[in-house]
């Protein structure tokens, strides 16, 4: 989710609640739900219009998107298993493995980093069965460690990093950064300041 799709999601917020949306209140929101995609934080924000009495807090809006469980170690098992099976679309590239974007969308960012943390596609692709115990130990580890960190800090697939072909998982936190030089300009004169804070309008 772009800044620009989340600024444009939170600002029914602002005027349902009367609330300033602030730079701060915008950095924090967002450096928690970036990563989520836009469709599904704007249904967020429309469920949370109907239900809530006062602006939503981040637990609040955790719990309207489903994301206050923790992903168990068994529910890693479980993914694992079914990682060792052939992708649902046979990939020239890759063989029957699966793909980053694929493993993303079906089981999240917990298994996305689990899965590169033992080796990502090609590792389960190539695999013997001597190496499963090693991609098992490798993946659990991955999955606790990521599992552990709040969901802003999860590792996620950035486009400069990302094979050849794939799409990125989620945008680079590099796009939290203020840009510089021509790029600033170019995108202040596009937009103008996505956290420029937004005033609920006044009733007559």
């Amino acid at each position: 989710m772009t800044r620009k799709e989340f600024v444009d999601a939170m600002a029914p917020l602002s005027v349902n609640f009367r609330r300033e949306l602030t730079r701060p209140l915008m950095v924090t929101y967002f450096a928690e739900f970036q990563s989520v995609r836009p469709d599904d934080f704007r249904d967020a924000v429309t469920h949370l219009l109907r239900t809530a009495k006062f602006f939503p807090t981040i637990a609040e809006f955790r719990h309207a998107l489903g994301m206050n469980d923790t992903p168990s170690l068994a529910e890693a098992g479980m993914v694992f298993d079914a990682l060792l099976g052939p992708a649902p679309a046979y990939d020239p590239r890759l063989g029957d493995s699966w793909p980053l974007q694929v493993v993303h969308d079906r089981w999240g960012a917990v298994a996305l980093a689990a899965f590169m943390a033992a080796g990502g596609p090609r590792a389960f692709r190539d695999r013997t069965d001597r190496d499963v115990p090693f991609l098992r130990r490798d993946f659990m580890r991955g999955w606790e460690q990521s599992a552990a960190l709040p969901a802003a800090h999860r590792p996620a697939l950035a486009p400069e990093t990302a094979p050849r072909g794939l799409a990125p998982v989620t945008e680079s936190l590099a796009r939290l950064l203020p840009a510089s030089g021509k790029d600033a300009a170019a995108g202040e004169a596009e937009h103008g300041d996505a956290w420029e804070p937004t005033r609920a309008e006044e009733a007559p």
